[in-house]
């Protein structure tokens, strides 16, 4: 009996010490190859002036994989930060060591991770010459590698590929949306290739290209995309009201003031901002008509349209205050706050012409009704010409906001010189919640 522990705690010291022997063992074997793996870098950095200078590694260089491996990866870290006459310069090298064909054959005919690795760093090389590889690896049955030869034809963005791209859909392949969408809008040279997959009768195939098509850097003709504004498909639709707003034809404007009036809401709402970026004002009135539509998606997508339309901001802000939308008022003005329109308004209060004049007056009265006094509590403070300051002080002393008195108060107590001090003061004892029910005495208007 005394000897079975005795053989067991044998056999445990056993078992830890050839763990522990292995452990060590691997340790240092490692600690070894990566010393090896950093002589190797230290040799290339050292040498990668003159290779740039068109000299080949020799091949007693390249032996071995790991000095190989080096190189490749040296060079394409190289090639991600590169200038553009470097690039070149790099690329060349990349091809004179044959680190691109020995890539390429290995996508062709190795292992499978051996490809998927391989067509990975074909595109980190961003190398023209892999395109044909690239292609073929599309075809292969193990579908991350199609991935991978995807999302390096998107780095590449040659359009030779842009046939194969399209097929790649067509076929139905299952992967991820956005990998061919991003191959397919930096490889296809013509738009016009994805009208023919718009009109596939598989769901997924015709939103993909109709994708394709808005997100494309390329315009596609008028006369393309006229009958695509009436698609069945309401996806289709709201991504063609995307490529007409960029469309330079008159008749462009025409089709997406009707897509205003389109049945399905997102639809309306990609109309609506197209007409925004169009910068056409003849569509002000279908804009304003959207300001009013009963999704809230589509009114706030109208108030940002609004501001890069109109020309008297003022007006547009008192009809968006008539139909009770707060949040359409609160989207219209922050699109003029953020395009820095409030503040530039501020010297059209003293402008000669009257219409101007009023229509900045409505702007500020409304934005202060809004909540948007710290612009002009600034304005007060900081405005450049001291006519503009009063002109804006009279507007504060005749605005109603619950928080303004409040903010008046700190002002005042922080003001920087007297003056503003005494301006400010006089501003606050305008304010109802100041005085309550007393009579309120006018700003003084400057001489």
């Amino acid at each position: 009996m005394p000897l079975v522990p005795f053989f067991t705690v044998t056999a445990l010291g056993g078992v830890l010490a050839g763990m522990l022997a292995f452990m060590l063992g691997r340790r240092a074997w490692r600690a070894v190859g990566f010393r090896r793996r950093d002589r190797y870098r230290e040799y290339w950095v050292r040498r990668l002036p003159v290779l740039l200078a068109w000299e080949t590694p020799r091949s007693q260089e390249l032996r071995e994989p790991e000095s190989r491996e080096m190189l490749e990866s040296l060079l394409i870290s190289r090639l991600e930060t590169a200038e553009p006459g470097e690039h070149e310069q790099l690329l060349a090298l990349i091809e004179r060591a044959g680190l691109l064909g020995e890539r390429i054959r290995r996508a062709r005919r190795g292992p499978r991770w051996e490809r998927l690795d391989s067509v990975a760093l074909l595109g980190r090389m961003h190398a023209p010459g892999a395109v044909s590889a690239l292609v073929q690896a599309l075809e292969d049955p193990w579908l991350p590698v199609a991935a991978a030869a995807l999302r390096s034809l998107a780095m590449i963005a040659s359009p030779a590929a842009g046939p194969a791209i399209v097929r790649f859909l067509e076929r139905g392949r299952p992967v991820e949306p956005n990998l061919w969408l991003e191959a397919a809008v930096a490889c296809v040279s013509h738009p016009e290739e994805f009208l023919r997959l718009i009109q596939d009768e598989r769901e997924e195939v015709r939103v993909l290209a109709a994708r394709a098509l808005a997100e494309s850097p390329h315009r596609a003709s008028f006369d393309s995309l006229h009958p695509l504004a009436f698609h069945p498909d309401p996806e289709v639709r709201s991504q063609v009201a995307r490529v007409l707003g960029r469309n330079e034809d008159d008749r462009a404007v025409s089709l997406l003031i009707a897509a205003t009036q389109d049945e399905v809401w997102f639809v309306r709402l990609r109309a609506v901002a197209a007409l925004g970026e169009s910068g056409e004002v003849s569509s002000l009135n279908a804009v304003l008509r959207a300001a009013k539509d009963t999704n809230f998606l589509v009114r706030q997508g109208a108030t940002a349209a609004l501001a890069r339309l109109i020309s008297s901001p003022g007006k547009a802000l008192e009809v968006l205050m008539s139909g009770n939308d707060s949040y359409a008022v609160e989207g219209f003005l922050s699109q003029l706050a953020r395009a820095g329109l409030l503040w530039r308004s501020l010297p059209l209060l003293r402008s000669p012409d009257e219409r101007a004049r009023r229509d900045a007056q409505k702007l500020v009265q409304g934005a202060l009704a809004a909540g948007y006094y710290p612009v002009f509590l600034s304005a007060v403070e900081t405005h450049p010409e001291w006519r503009v300051r009063m002109a804006v002080a009279r507007l504060l002393a005749g605005a109603e906001h619950p928080g303004l008195a409040a903010a008046l108060e700190q002002g005042a107590a922080a003001a920087s010189t007297p003056r503003l001090r005494r301006l400010l003061r006089a501003i606050l004892r305008c304010q109802p919640s100041y005085w309550g029910d007393q009579a309120r005495g006018p700003v003084a208007h400057p001489a």
